[in-house]
């Protein structure tokens, strides 16, 4: 994620001075490990993650099966019909801009929690 971010910028600030703003403000990188993450091939699971996000792709838009309606349960369960791999959970963190999938649903929320400025973070009321 950072050396997508200095990817971005390295044209108009350069790589040097990136990664000097970078490291004072807590996000140390040295340029040669921005340089050696560059020249690194791709991993497998970054591979595999290409090609199930093609997969849930074409299953959520396909006019006979998705719709555009499948949410990622339905779309796991038809990737498994079809005997493309990857967990549950897999599937949603690869759809989900690759951020980590977490499941809430099934906690109780309080009533008193829900809201703006509500809840544990709030401080005291």
């Amino acid at each position: 994620m950072v050396v997508e971010f200095i990817d971005d910028h390295r044209a108009r600030f350069g790589v040097q001075p990136i990664c000097t703003v970078l490291g004072e403000h807590g996000c140390k990188i040295a340029q040669s490990t921005y340089y050696a993450a560059r020249s690194r091939p791709p991993s497998a699971r970054s591979i595999s993650d290409a090609a199930l996000l093609i997969e849930i792709s074409r299953v959520h838009s396909d006019p006979k099966i998705g719709r555009g309606l499948y949410g990622a349960r339905k779309v796991w369960h038809q990737l498994r019909r079809e005997g493309v791999g990857g967990g549950p959970l897999h599937g949603r963190a690869v759809d989900g801009n690759r951020q980590p999938a977490r499941d809430w649903s099934w906690q109780a929320v309080r009533d008193d929690e829900v809201g703006p400025g509500r809840g544990p973070a709030a401080g005291p009321r």
